[in-house]
């Protein structure tokens, strides 16, 4: 009885730890001191009812432990049979670095991969048009200036028509001319220029700093915004909206004809985005769970839906959902299991 009750206990905690720590992270704003009572929140959860479950074995404490890995367990197969539902198309390309396997090399924090789709939007005005999508670069002295270049570089290779940034430029205001230096050359290699919208750690660092340097290197913040982008001369316009919700204003566009793409830093805003029928909805911000586990894949997302949106492609409703891994890192500052990506989206006609 002491043993059973301490052990289920114990799993009963981590259930907690993990449903906490994914609502947790949706405020969380990094420091040491946060850090620090969020591990010690954890491990007292944890460690609590395996505690209690030992010291005080009891049949009430049995059922309830056993009551919460029910619930979870049943949260966690809902969540699955949803997520599969909406899983879209895999990467018509998917080019990843050198040397990297699936399960050799445990630590990816710089393995950045391109992942390419193409996906058919009828209403299109042109045969083609590519996007190339990075998210969450987090610029920081805690990875090499090398490795974002080599980001840009990969991006230019594949000659978009657009570049589309959504957010998390940085997590520190003193990383400001860091960013600025990899983002010189950003919107030149472009046909039609580079759009960003904020996230949540440029919010919590300084919006209009981060801001400022976007406009500087002539990439266009969409706060709320609607830019309409001719896809060639004498064609239909598309149009390219930016929703900075919830720590921006959300966006509201009256309905229209045109092929709609939206920035969304988070995934969140996806079903509401998908009611007003974009065609295209463009997130980061879960960095793919940044530590993943064979085979059981992400575990903290910081995400309202949990890992239902953690990464890749999705369909919601009739609107194609891309969610990318990112290209930097959060805290801690290592991925592992989970390549950084960037996304290079054909969209067909």
């Amino acid at each position: 009885m002491r043993v059973v009750c301490a052990l289920l206990g114990l799993v009963a905690g981590l259930c907690l730890t993990v449903f906490l720590t994914n609502r947790w992270m949706l405020s969380f704003k990094e420091s040491p001191t946060r850090i620090l009572i969020h591990l010690t929140i954890s491990l007292l959860l944890t460690l609590g009812p395996f505690a209690a479950g030992w010291f005080f074995p009891h049949p009430f404490l049995l059922a309830t432990s056993a009551g919460v890995v029910v619930l979870f367990g049943w949260g966690e197969a809902r969540l699955m049979i949803l997520r599969r539902r909406m899983v879209a198309a895999p990467p018509v390309e998917h080019t990843r670095a050198p040397g990297h396997g699936r399960w050799v090399a445990p630590f990816t924090t710089t393995q950045l991969s391109i992942a390419r789709y193409e996906v058919a939007v009828p209403s299109l005005s042109v045969p083609r048009l590519r996007i190339a999508h990075a998210s969450d670069f987090h610029v920081s002295a805690k990875l090499p200036a090398g490795y974002f270049a080599q980001g840009m570089e990969r991006i230019a290779e594949h000659k978009p028509d657009l570049l589309l940034l959504t957010g998390d430029f940085i997590s520190h205001t003193k990383d400001l001319p860091r960013l600025r230096e990899v983002l010189k050359d950003a919107a030149s290699c472009t046909r039609l220029g580079a759009f960003a919208v904020l996230g949540n750690h440029d919010y919590w660092s300084d919006a209009d700093a981060v801001a400022k340097v976007l406009q500087d290197v002539n990439i266009v913040r969409l706060r709320d915004q609607v830019s309409w982008i001719e896809p060639a001369p004498g064609r239909a316009p598309l149009r390219l909206c930016g929703d900075e919700r919830p720590w921006g204003p959300a966006l509201d566009w009256p309905p229209n004809e045109a092929v709609t793409i939206v920035l969304s830093h988070t995934p969140d805003n996806a079903y509401r985005l998908a009611q007003k029928n974009a065609q295209v909805v463009l997130c980061g911000h879960n960095h793919a769970g940044q530590i993943r586990l064979p085979r059981l894949g992400a575990i903290i997302v910081p995400s309202v839906f949990g890992r239902r949106f953690d990464h890749g492609h999705f369909l919601v409703e009739k609107t194609h959902v891309f969610v990318t891994a990112g290209v930097g890192t959060g805290s801690p500052s290592f991925r592992m299991y989970c390549p950084p990506d960037i996304f290079v989206i054909d969209l067909v006609a």
